[in-house]
């Protein structure tokens, strides 16, 4: 059951995060519900209580991982969640799950003093068990913070200091990409991001090799395609801009969709 239960939060936590990026995306929102739900069904273990106490003791547990899971929650309540998390993640400043659990609390609201403060929580894992994903973990938050900034200085009109947070945002991810490859060396997926970053800053020739290299996932495959091409372009290689475009087109089965149109205009660019 531990397994599953595990199992079960990441994949919250993953829908969580896709419901961040696209929060008015009906369906991942349907599908976290979905799991959320799942998830506190396999929490709440109700047919292992032996006794009357050990059903109440389960009660106060079914509702609290309920609360816990909704997307709404009383302002009070969810105080009171957080500071049980807290409680619990102070008894053991080290288990992932307490960890993850007080996070994740501290993070629903995407407000900044509370996202520190969980910052904070997975610096101090990173340190007391050198898991570098309590680090990356705090990665991700930041880059969120830095995001939500730039959105925010976009939506005032302020292009000045749009321009200054969006450059600031995409030097520290291609630091955190950096960072990652060096620990996670075989991973393609962070190559890719690395070289779409450093495409971003204009250095075509570093992005190259490494998006030639995470074409080798295929889940990545087409966007490697799409960013090479275009690396190609900016250098007036447009005969290889264009192979690379073409060959990628001719694999690619969703022509209609928004990678699919890219790589159609960017053909089109290159001609």
């Amino acid at each position: 059951p531990l397994v599953a239960i595990s199992a079960m939060e990441r994949a919250v936590e993953a829908l969580t995060k896709m419901r961040n990026l696209k929060p008015t995306d009906g369906a991942i929102a349907n599908d976290l519900r979905d799991m959320a739900g799942k998830l506190t069904i396999l929490k709440g273990n109700y047919s292992n209580a032996e006794s009357f106490r050990d059903s109440v003791d389960d009660a106060e547990q079914q509702k609290e991982i309920y609360d816990k899971d909704r997307l709404v929650t009383d302002a009070d309540r969810f105080e009171e969640l957080i500071v049980n998390a807290q409680k619990r993640y102070d008894e053991n400043p080290t288990e992932q799950r307490a960890i993850n659990e007080l996070v994740d609390l501290l993070c629903r609201r995407e407000a900044e003093a509370e996202e520190n403060r969980a910052i904070g929580v997975l610096v101090n894992a990173y340190k007391q068990t050198e898991d570098y994903r309590f680090k990356s973990r705090a990665y991700d938050i930041r880059i969120k913070q830095k995001r939500r900034a730039e959105r925010a200085a976009r939506d005032a009109g302020d292009q000045e200091k749009h321009r200054k947070l969006k450059a600031e945002s995409l030097q520290f991810e291609l630091s955190v990409f950096k960072d990652r490859i060096k620990h996670y060396p075989t991973d393609l997926r962070y190559k890719y991001e690395y070289g779409r970053r450093l495409f971003e800053t204009g250095r075509f020739d570093d992005a190259i090799p490494l998006l030639q290299e995470a074409r080798a996932d295929r889940k990545v495959r087409f966007q490697c395609s799409l960013w090479i091409g275009r690396c190609f372009f900016e250098k007036n290689y447009y005969s290889q801009a264009a192979d690379t475009l073409r060959e990628a087109i001719a694999s690619y089965e969703m022509r209609e969709d928004d990678l699919g149109k890219q790589l159609h205009y960017w053909l089109g660019r290159t001609y």
